[in-house]
């Protein structure tokens, strides 16, 4: 296996939406719509913030200040998923790894939607949708690489893409998988199995398209990676209650956590460029080498926001956001937003 194969990442991006399905649709259960936008919006945008702005400051030193730049990088702050100028991943924010923060944000409008409309224990009926609306678009995407049937052109185009992957047409099995990793603790992975299967055959078909016509490598690497790592999050959703650890381990677990979500938005531009465009590791070994240093500084550089900057900016945030809260209270038109949906009904 090359040393490109190993570094694509493309199953590192499914696994994400796997363990996101798992851990948004278990801590979405009985919150208020309100206090779930207030949870992920405070978990995404402040690290956002931060991180778009050291990429945006390492760019203006790398090739100097200029208006497209200046363009991402508003792009990003403002955290716009679809931008009119251009319709390259790299021309669109100052992070091309970006694009997946909308299919997550795709995500969490689905289930604020199901909230907002007391419908949450329909989840496991969306979570079923996801997968067979995949897995019918990516069959027909397949036979019309073959075959010619009206809307096939259509399917082959590129024009509508951004739209697909928010609103979860592409990507929509791995949060299904992930969906059905919880409600499996529940009901068992038996009451579960037609689902999953169905978002298994959906994701990988989804991870064939992305290997054959964006990363030009073999599927199986990426369809086998995200199949394992989909397997290590059921086995460890199945035993996390047999491992016990001290408040001092349990502390560190989640700082690291946490940091693994701003070494995800520094990695690619700040990283990449220097083992990369750099040109002092030409060789396959020295990149292999250097991947190691950069991300040891990486890792360091994740802890360091995690544990010291992002506090304090998501201490401002969650102030700025409860004014919000008690502005929309006292307009009283926007009453549904806080109230509290039905718990979860045994399946």
């Amino acid at each position: 296996m090359s040393y490109r194969s190993w570094l694509t990442g493309s199953a590192g991006v499914n696994v994400f939406f796997i363990i996101s399905g798992f851990i948004v649709a278990s801590s979405a259960e009985g919150r208020t719509p309100i206090e779930f936008i207030r949870s992920r919006t405070s978990r995404i945008l402040p690290a956002l913030w931060i991180c778009c702005s050291l990429t945006f400051l390492a760019q203006c030193i790398s090739d100097g200040i200029s208006f497209p730049l200046l363009r991402r990088f508003l792009a990003s702050a403002l955290f716009i998923p679809v931008v009119p100028w251009s319709g390259v991943l790299s021309d669109m924010w100052v992070e091309r790894v970006y694009w997946t923060l909308f299919v997550e944000a795709g995500f969490y409008l689905m289930i604020f939607l199901l909230l907002a409309f007391d419908r949450f224990n329909d989840i496991a009926r969306v979570a079923t949708c996801l997968g067979i609306i995949s897995l019918v678009y990516w069959t027909l995407f397949f036979a019309s690489l073959h075959y010619i049937f009206p809307g096939s052109e259509w399917l082959r185009g590129s024009a509508f893409k951004r739209y697909l992957d928010l609103s979860l047409i592409h990507h929509g099995p791995w949060f299904a998988l992930g969906i059905n990793v919880w409600l499996a603790q529940r009901t068992g992975y038996g009451a579960r199995a037609v689902s999953i299967l169905i978002a298994v055959i959906g994701g990988c078909l989804q991870g064939a398209h992305h290997s054959l016509f964006e990363t030009k490598l073999e599927p199986m690497y990426e369809i086998a990676f995200s199949l394992v790592g989909f397997m290590c999050v059921a086995g460890a959703a199945c035993h996390h209650t047999r491992f016990t650890v001290n408040n001092v381990t349990a502390s560190l677990y989640r700082k690291i956590g946490i940091a693994t979500y701003p070494l995800y938005l520094l990695h690619d531009y700040i990283g990449k460029k220097i083992i990369y465009d750099s040109g002092l590791f030409p060789s396959s070994a020295g990149k292999v080498a250097a991947s190691c240093v950069i991300a040891a500084l990486m890792v360091w550089l994740a802890l360091t926001i995690a544990g010291v900057v992002e506090p304090v900016v998501k201490t401002w945030f969650l102030r700025s956001f409860d004014r919000f809260q008690d502005t929309l209270k006292r307009t009283q038109k926007v009453d549904f937003v806080f109230r509290r949906s039905t718990p979860l009904q045994p399946l």
